[in-house]
């Protein structure tokens, strides 16, 4: 399928203009990610898959039974599609993660809906993207596109919510661990535990405030080389990296590493709310 830079995305303005129920806006964008077919209630098809307008409007589609199955085998990521006549709907707040970084609203694909595919998302338009060079580190001051270099410490694994589905794993460097999410995944043998990689991807937060690394899909991973570290070794990254603040070591030059105190026990605002009963464990730690 040739790619293409000609075609027009659907604007940010149009898609914030829109209503609840209309179903007569025609919106072009690429696949951002697929979640794939799921069967609900009385063994119902619902394909998910997350489109993009390439410039801050991410959109799910719910694609429907003959839909759902015709659709799966056609969609692939980076895919610009042209949907007409989609019911625009609210999503379930039961279900809405503003981690995902999508709108509140939701596509609806109906019998009267039409759907063409119309290229590939050009190459050369999302080079466009300055892809920054860094280190977990000081990943967490960097706002885009980025590139680095670490090793697998949790091997990447599907994991499936109510709401979406992604590769979930965590990679270290040093004395830092970041977690790891790939949107469309696939197992890859190549990916194993103390694996020297380069993964290239964008800084997010999750409902939590704490920060992920979120990658397109198993593209956007390579092996650097036959390198792979020890269990022991992968032991050492366990400290969360944070913004670099201003002054970022002592006097004698020795880096400060800011330890995290979102689960320190000692915290009197943790322990009051334990007494209080509070602090929902079920919630808290749920996926």
């Amino acid at each position: 399928m040739a790619e293409s830079t000609a075609i027009p995305m659907t604007t940010n303005e149009e898609i914030d203009a829109v209503d609840v129920g209309d179903n007569t806006m025609e919106i072009i964008a690429y696949v951002d990610s697929i979640e794939g077919i799921k069967y609900v209630s009385k063994n119902k098809a619902l394909l998910k898959f997350i489109i993009n307008n390439g410039t801050g409007r991410r959109i799910r589609v719910l694609a429907w039974e003959e839909n759902a199955k015709s659709y799966e085998n056609k969609l692939s990521i980076h895919q610009i599609i042209h949907i007409q006549r989609g019911l625009f709907l609210r999503v379930n707040p039961n279900y809405f993660r503003k981690e995902e970084n999508l709108i509140p609203f939701e596509i609806s694909l109906t019998k009267n809906s039409k759907v063409d595919f119309l290229g590939k998302y050009a190459t050369e338009a999302r080079e466009m993207c300055k892809v920054v060079s860094t280190t977990i580190k000081d990943c967490a001051s960097i706002e885009g596109k980025l590139s680095l270099d670490a090793y697998i410490k949790v091997t990447f694994e599907p994991e499936t919510t109510s709401h979406s589905s992604y590769g979930s794993g965590a990679i270290m460097e040093g004395i830092y661990k970041l977690r790891v999410r790939i949107s469309h995944f696939h197992q890859n043998p190549a990916l194993v535990e103390g694996a020297h990689i380069r993964l290239i991807g964008e800084i997010k937060k999750d409902r939590y405030d704490s920060i992920y690394l979120q990658v397109a899909d198993n593209n956007d991973i390579t092996v650097i080389d036959d390198k792979v570290l020890s269990k022991e070794t992968l032991r050492g990254g366990i400290h969360t990296p944070r913004k670099r603040p201003l002054q970022d070591a002592n006097d004698n030059g020795e880096e400060i590493v800011e330890k995290s105190p979102r689960m320190n026990l000692n915290d009197g605002a943790f322990n009051t709310s334990l007494s209080q009963g509070s602090f929902d464990f079920e919630n808290e730690f749920q996926n």
